[in-house]
């Protein structure tokens, strides 16, 4: 199996795949790591906590546009296939490394199988709805997080006997490292206490590329965190465009550098609420029972709205500024956690790709 990632959203995601295939023993994982995401707080740390073990190879494909990037990491993947030789490729996710590994496998007919496929948002504004569809469109076994992705890949044509519900991968490291995750002093290292915070976080180009979006959410952010301090640990995109737009940082919000993943998980954990752009943190809130207000138009993971205790609010200043006034009133959304979102998604997936692969 060569399984290929790159960015923070993927290693939460191949953490489980890998051990669960070193466990069965049948199936031998090849890491391709292609350095889309490269500092340590977005890669080595999330490799150091997870358990992740050093890639076999690293790609180093940098930063650059959505094209500049998935060329490079298609390049560097396709040079690794002869001494690789996988018998197939697995690809998570919707990252630009995602789309990267299908292009190589569709171009080597090599079987693609997608982890956590099917997700849409109809947007294909949105890059990584671009990389899911175009990933989708090219693979030979899916594994849907949700009742509603796997909807959408049989609507679009896609064989139910290829198609396996295993549960939401992304959600796996979370229970096994649960002990770590109440162990953690974060919040004594931000002289922080429980439920006395808003956590949030920003990184998508239609939250962060544009001015008037970008400032709107900030003046909202100050608005809040005059009620609530709020904690943002500041991904280098956002850091760019604030620099770029000048936006100053509101004298209520706590910027960090970004957070290893133990410690994310403990600040969303013990938050009065999270707001948000992130997809992987609608689940996580949802499973945590943490209410999150998602800064978005569209989502990917409806049940976390209509199942979940998220909602989805846009980027609209006073729609943000309302709807976290609504939540410090107590007006509460009470969510269930959707079926197979239990931990235990790898060991379920690696069990079927050994039946048919080993």
């Amino acid at each position: 199996m060569l399984l290929v990632a790159g960015a923070r959203p993927n290693f939460m995601k191949i953490a489980s795949l890998i051990s669960e295939a070193v466990a069965g023993g049948k199936i031998r994982p090849v890491l391709v790591h292609t350095g889309q995401h490269y500092d340590y707080e977005l890669s080595k740390s999330f490799f150091d906590q997870l358990g992740i073990p050093e890639p076999d190879f690293y790609l180093g494909v940098g930063s650059g546009t959505h094209g500049e990037q998935t060329g490079r990491a298609i390049a560097g993947i396709d040079g690794v296939i002869p001494e690789a030789r996988p018998d197939f490729i697995a690809v998570v996710g919707d990252v630009n490394s995602t789309l990267a590994g299908a292009v190589v496998a569709a171009l080597r007919n090599i079987p693609l199988v997608h982890v956590e496929a099917g997700y849409r948002t109809m947007d294909m504004d949105q890059p990584e709805e671009v990389n899911r569809q175009v990933a989708d469109t090219l693979s030979a076994c899916f594994f849907p997080s949700t009742q509603f992705a796997a909807e959408n890949l049989l609507r679009e044509g896609h064989a139910p006997e290829r198609i396996f519900m295993a549960g939401d991968i992304n959600l796996d490291p979370m229970f096994r490292l649960m002990p770590l995750v109440e162990a953690s002093d974060i919040l004594e290292q931000l002289g922080l206490t429980e439920k006395s915070y808003i956590f949030s976080t920003l990184h998508r180009p239609e939250s962060v590329d544009h001015p008037e979006t970008l400032q709107g959410i900030f003046r909202a952010l100050d608005r809040i965190s005059g009620k609530v301090p709020i904690v943002l640990p500041l991904h280098p995109r956002t850091a760019r465009r604030m620099e770029e737009f000048g936006i100053q940082m509101p004298g209520g919000v706590k910027a960090t550098k970004p957070l290893p993943y133990v410690e994310t998980i403990r600040l969303q954990k013990d938050s009065v609420f999270v707001i948000t752009d992130s997809g992987g943190i609608q689940d996580e809130t949802t499973v945590l029972g943490i209410p999150c207000l998602t800064l978005r138009e569209h989502t990917e993971r409806p049940e976390t709205v209509k199942m979940g205790t998220n909602r989805l609010i846009g980027t609209d200043e006073e729609r943000i500024a309302d709807e976290a006034e609504r939540l410090l009133r107590g007006d509460v959304p009470l969510g269930r956690v959707p079926a197979l979102w239990d931990g235990k998604t790898g060991y379920r997936v690696m069990r079927v790709l050994e039946g048919i692969f080993a």
